[in-house]
């Protein structure tokens, strides 16, 4: 049985370099453990946006194939840049990402 989602929703979220399911890193294994609740996630927030690079070398053996999961699950609009990476991800790979602040901005307009 799934929870429902009990608290306010946010006004959205923007998600930068998800993955959709379990890409080899022990520790985030348990975190892809089982199904995604995709009602009850997409009750957290009104709107969902999501920002990757075709070339992100944590989701490389199907950087896209994370993306369709995540648009289909949440109902999410992405926007797919043509490299990047994993997007600042790392500590040496710090990036300004205007792509990001765009799509937060556009989440913020939509709210009701």
């Amino acid at each position: 049985m799934h929870e429902q989602y009990e608290g306010t929703p946010f006004a959205g979220a923007v998600l930068v370099s998800a993955s959709a399911h379990e890409v080899g890193y022990d520790i985030l294994a348990e975190f892809f453990d089982g199904p995604f609740d995709w009602s009850r996630i997409r009750a957290a927030a009104g709107e969902f946006r999501l920002l990757s690079a075709i070339d992100d070398p944590v989701n490389a053996a199907g950087p896209m194939e994370h993306v369709e999961l995540l648009v289909r699950g949440l109902g999410a609009r992405a926007v797919v840049l043509p490299s990047g990476g994993h997007l600042g991800a790392f500590a040496d790979d710090h990036i300004d990402l205007p792509e990001a602040l765009t799509l937060a901005e556009e989440v913020l307009a939509h709210r009701g």
